[in-house]
């Protein structure tokens, strides 16, 4: 019966830092996702305002003779 103790015991305190581990784990990979979805949203916004820039230069073209399509470039 002490033998089963003891395995029982073991297995419990390696099952409790297995369980650490993968919550450490699972915290990096959180961190990691909430970043990538702070960088996508950052590029999204980015990318969406050049696209005003370049629609507004191109509109404007006329208007400035050309001069507004130098405004994409910067």
């Amino acid at each position: 019966m002490t033998d089963f103790k003891e395995c029982m015991t073991t297995f419990i305190s390696k099952t409790n830092i297995i369980i650490r581990e993968l919550r450490n784990v699972l915290e990096r990979v959180e961190n990691h996702k909430e970043n990538c979805n702070v960088a996508k949203t950052v590029g999204s916004t980015i990318s969406l305002a050049g696209s005003i820039v370049t629609i507004g230069g191109l509109f404007a073209a006329p208007f400035t003779g050309g001069i507004s399509l130098g405004i994409r470039e910067l």
